[in-house]
Parts: structure tokens; C-alpha cells; sequence
């Protein structure tokens, strides 16, 4: 879940400086002046209440650490306005995998010849699951095996994209209404309904539901950024903080 929160949010920036080059750079401009902020004020508030306490090296790695991630927070917190379009890549990319995962193509195969058959309208006599083929020669046996594929490519995309899965649906899955007219439309021009036809037909109905969720995605995003570099900063503060209390010395 956090690998595919991360990979979705920093794919963003590569996009982003793409997409908008002055905003990227203006981003990066805002970034590095917050950045060089939160370095002096790290390095000096200490010196509220410890006005003798010495800057050593090992505070400045602090400061330079809360630096960098302020600087961090700011890009991204620019970038995610590329959120659904990092979303599509990051799906298209999975369609890809997908469409060349023989284990998955082969265990999914099994599972529709079995579903097909289990309506006992085929004639399954001569046919065998090494042969590669399941027959089809009813609408309803078409849209069960069609459904089958549908569904597994939806439960993969669920197990591979955990984080982009559960944004996109609270119930992965596609209407069997939308795989039957997926079906009709496809055999107008097409005689098989084919695996990679129901893997587009789950990635364009995760697209579809990407452009209802991605303002929601990016406001919670911003504002999980800026409650992460509260936290963060507050952290790196309170740790510099408590090292020049301990230096406290008295005086006689």
C-alpha cells in the first residue's frame, strides 16, 4: 500500500515539470527559499532560551535534514495537481504487466473453462483445458467467460495498485450490464472476444472512475503534505530544541 502511495506520489513530479515547466520551476524557487527558511530558523531559535549554545556540525546535518524536506513537501505539494494523469500512467503501465503475465493468463484461462463449462450449455466433449480454447457459441456463455477475465483483471489491478485500487473503488469491480454491452459492441467488428479486450475494459473503467475521485485525491494529498511536514518539522524542532536545554549551564 505505501509503495504504490509513494510510486503514485512521486511519479507526479516528472509529469508535472512536463505539463508546466514555470509552475515547476516556480515550485522549485518557493521550495528552496522555505528550505533556506527552515534551515536558519532550525539553527537559531535555540538561542531563545540558550543564548550560548554553539551550532555543531551534527545539528547543521539536522537542519540541512529538515531543509531537504521542506524542500520535498513543496514540490510535491505543487506536483499533485499531475495526480491523475501519474494515476493513468501508473495504470497503463499495470495493463502492460498484465497483458504479459503468462501465469496469470493461464490460471485465468482455467478459471473461465471451468465457469463455462459449469453452465453445461457447451458441448465440452472433444474439448480439453490444454487445447486453449473454451467454446463460446452462446451470449451467455460469452459473457460469463468474458466476466471471468473482466474480474480477475480488476482483482489483479487490486493486488498490484493497492493504494490507486482503493481510491478508485470501494468495490473493484466492473457491472456485468458494462461487460455485456463491452461484448455486443466488440463482436460487431471482432469474431472472439479476446483477454486483452476485458484487461482495456478494466482499465477504462478505472479511468472513468479516476476523473470523479482525482479532486478529492489531490485535496486530501495537499493536505496530508502539509500535516507530514508539521509533524516532520516539529520532530527535527523539538530534538535540536532538547539537545541546547541539556547545554544549559548554570552560572555563579
Amino acid at each position: 500500500m505505501l509503495q504504490d502511495l509513494f510510486s503514485l506520489l512521486f511519479g507526479c513530479i516528472p509529469i508535472y515539470m512536463l505539463q508546466n515547466p514555470v509552475g515547476f520551476r516556480v515550485a522549485i524557487f518557493v521550495a528552496v527559499i522555505l528550505a533556506g527558511g527552515a534551515w536558519w530558523l532550525c539553527s537559531v531559535y535555540t538561542r531563545m532560551w540558550n543564548k550560548q549554545f554553539q551550532i555543531k556540525l551534527l545539528h547543521h546535518v539536522g537542519c540541512a535534514f529538515v531543509a531537504l524536506l521542506t524542500m520535498l513537501f513543496c514540490i510535491l505539494f505543487a506536483s499533485v495537481q499531475s495526480t491523475r494523469d501519474a494515476a493513468i500512467v501508473s495504470t497503463e503501465l499495470w495493463k502492460v504487466q498484465l497483458q504479459t503475465d503468462q501465469v496469470w493468463a493461464s490460471q485465468t484461462f482455467l478459471a473461465a473453462y471451468e465457469k463455462v463449462k459449469d453452465l453445461g450449455i457447451e458441448d465440452f466433449s472433444r474439448i480439453s483445458p490444454s487445447g486453449g480454447v473454451i467454446p463460446t457459441t452462446k451470449p451467455e456463455s460469452e459473457q460469463t467467460a468474458a466476466s471471468v477475465y473482466v474480474g480477475e483483471a480488476c482483482r489483479h489491478f487490486e493486488k498490484s495498485r493497492p493504494f490507486l485500487s482503493k481510491v478508485v473503488w470501494t468495490d473493484p469491480g466492473v457491472p456485468s450490464t458494462v461487460v455485456y454491452n463491452d461484448i455486443s459492441a466488440w463482436h460487431r467488428t471482432n469474431p472472439n472476444y479476446s483477454c486483452e479486450r476485458a484487461i482495456n475494459l478494466a482499465a477504462e473503467q478505472i479511468e472513468e472512475h479516476l476523473d470523479a475521485q482525482t479532486p478529492r485525491l489531490v485535496y486530501v494529498f495537499r493536505l496530508g503534505l502539509i500535516a507530514a511536514l508539521v509533524v516532520v518539522q516539529g520532530i527535527a524542532f523539538a530534538l535540536v530544541g532538547w539537545v541546547a536545554s541539556r547545554d544549559i549551564r548554570p552560572h555563579y
